[in-house]
């Protein structure tokens, strides 16, 4: 089903920037799809002095973004600010009319994904890098089918803690558990144990880490935090006709124990009573 307001930023970035080198028209048919997000950022990269521009939001366009300053919905660009507005439309928020985006919407869009800091007017009404990188996505911030608000919740939680973070990105918040979700999770594990670089693989540096951080019941902090989210993601075991679930929490409580044994057991692991 077409959406009008995904049409109009369609046609509108399609006509902005189509004398631009490399730029590749997108489908002007009102369903949002990479292909629609890749013109945006072409057309952001456009703005920003990148030229020939390219399907892909990388580390050129998020430098001279940062180098840019955080944009709020009166900056002088009237383009990146209509930009942002078709962006949020195409993320299901209302954009607003005209030549700015609605500040409203954006954070909403902050809060969905977990970032939204309270009592900071100016942080949370303005576009940072990040952000803007994660708007031109095809990443959803609210619950999807077959997702759940659990997941959802630890997604927000992974997101406010270490988006700020150099190699950390602002992940989905759909309630589905997925590749990018994994890799977020590896990179928080491998900034709380103090991994120089961290970059989402689970090698043997990460390996050797691991094994400092032994878990037994009773031990609390951000490592259990992380540890259960794993486990949240890993659920039900399959034991019973509902299965076994557990909790996302900062204490090794006798429950996770207990859901640590049965999925030993069902994955044919040796059973010990901690993790590590």
């Amino acid at each position: 089903m077409a959406d009008a307001k995904v049409l109009e930023g369609q046609k509108w970035v399609n006509a902005t920037y189509a004398g631009v080198s490399g730029y590749v028209k997108c489908p002007e048919n009102g369903q949002t799809g990479w292909s629609t997000m890749n013109s945006f950022i072409m057309g952001l990269q456009h703005e920003l002095g990148i030229s020939p521009v390219v399907a892909s939001f990388g580390e050129a366009t998020m430098s001279k973004l940062e180098a840019y300053k955080d944009i709020s919905d009166a900056d002088q660009n009237k383009n990146i600010r209509r930009i942002i507005r078709y962006g949020l439309f195409c993320k299901g928020y209302w954009g607003e009319s005209g030549d700015t985006f609605n500040a409203d919407a954006l954070e909403s869009m902050k809060q969905n994904m977990g970032i939204w800091q309270n009592g900071q007017d100016a942080y949370n009404r303005s576009v940072q890098a990040k952000v803007f990188k994660a708007l031109l996505t095809m990443d959803a911030y609210v619950v999807v089918a077959g997702g759940t608000e659990k997941i959802r919740g630890i997604q927000q939680w992974l997101n406010g803690r270490y988006w700020e973070k150099s190699a950390y990105y602002i992940g989905p918040c759909d309630g589905l558990y997925s590749r990018d979700v994994q890799k977020s999770l590896v990179i928080a594990l491998q900034y709380e144990m103090g991994i120089a670089s961290p970059n989402g693989n689970f090698g043997p540096g990460t390996q050797a880490a691991l094994k400092n951080h032994t878990l037994a019941e009773g031990a609390t902090g951000i490592i259990v935090n992380l540890f259960t989210a794993a486990c949240v993601f890993n659920e039900p075991v399959p034991v019973g006709d509902a299965g076994v679930r557990t909790a996302f929490t900062s204490t090794f409580s006798s429950n996770i124990t207990e859901y640590v044994k049965l999925f030993q057991e069902f994955s044919y692991l040796p059973q010990k009573n901690r993790q590590g």
